[in-house]
């Protein structure tokens, strides 16, 4: 029995050894970009009044050097969104509702700090 969860066990860390060696680190310009699109995408989920503007999403990741494909699942940046993600809901979690809508504005509405029209209204 041992012998066959040892090797279950190297078999399973060979395969993370090798997925992580195929892992492709973000630059600063696309490590931003990815962070001001899961904070719009997290702030539209939770607030029902703004939704993401598609083109000034595109603008920002053609800036960036970024394409959607990047982002999907399996995409080359696809596990930087999901720990960007990640980060971000417990950031907000601490935050009430109206909270996290009025930063998401400040930053991603209209005029707004970090990306501007980021969000735009439903």
């Amino acid at each position: 029995m041992r012998m066959i969860l040892a090797g279950a066990t190297v078999s399973v860390l060979g395969m993370a050894s090798s997925a992580v060696a195929q892992v492709e680190v973000p630059n600063e310009a696309q490590s931003e970009a990815i962070r001001h699109f899961v904070g719009a995408s997290l702030t539209g989920e939770r607030c029902s009044g703004w939704e993401m503007d598609i083109d000034t999403a595109r603008q920002l990741f053609r800036d960036a050097g970024l394409d959607v494909s990047d982002l999907q699942d399996g995409g080359r940046f696809s596990y930087a969104v999901a720990l960007q993600n990640f980060d971000m809901q417990v950031q907000l979690d601490d935050l009430t509702p109206n909270q996290v809508c009025a930063v998401g504005l400040v930053l991603y509405g209209p005029n707004g700090q970090n990306v501007p029209d980021l969000l735009t209204s439903r």
